[in-house]
């Protein structure tokens, strides 16, 4: 999946364990309750992975921002993360 465009997608329960997504753009996109591999320099503007499994979008350069996290909280300043 590596630069896809995922833009208002709806990826409830994908079981994306493996997939490469390096520079998506996953703005307004919803993958609630979904098992998530790696974000790398992906876009996850107003987002939503409430309950979403097995993921790590803080590493690497994700811009963040009014992106709903794993445990409901949402992080509403953006920011950009590197690791």
């Amino acid at each position: 999946m590596f630069s896809a465009n995922l833009s208002w997608a709806t990826l409830n329960g994908a079981d994306l364990t493996g997939a490469n997504l390096s520079q998506v753009n996953a703005s307004s996109a919803v993958f609630i309750g979904a098992t998530i591999g790696y974000f790398e320099y992906a876009v996850l503007i107003d987002a939503n992975f409430q309950g979403a499994i097995g993921m790590l979008i803080n590493g690497h350069f994700n811009l963040i921002w009014d992106t709903t996290m794993p445990d409901g909280t949402v992080e509403k300043i953006p920011y950009c993360k590197w690791k």
